[in-house]
């Protein structure tokens, strides 16, 4: 049986955040900068300059109490993509 993963300062997670303006939603390179006692983390995201439509880019946004969503389900044996991932949420990132 497989552990379940914890969140702790320093570990890699994909961000879940709006792509472009847009309604559509792209995951974004994070690093978990606190774990807080609610059960949220602090982030630093990590952008694609002006492919995420900055034009005054600097590299990262820092972004607070950040919710956990799965972007993987179980079903049966079978590990499986969520559908849809919620906006301002992060999971670990999906294994390939």
């Amino acid at each position: 049986m497989a552990e379940t993963q914890r969140p702790s300062i320093g570990r890699i997670v994909h961000y879940v955040a709006r792509k472009n303006g847009t309604a559509d939603t792209k995951c974004q390179a994070a690093i978990i900068t606190a774990v807080n006692d609610n059960e949220t983390v602090n982030l630093q995201v990590f952008n694609d300059g002006p492919n995420d439509g900055w034009s005054d880019f600097d590299g990262s946004n820092w972004k607070g109490q950040v919710g956990f969503a799965a972007a993987e389900k179980r079903v049966g044996e079978h590990l499986m993509l969520a559908e849809r991932l919620d906006l301002n949420t992060w999971h670990w990132p999906e294994r390939v």
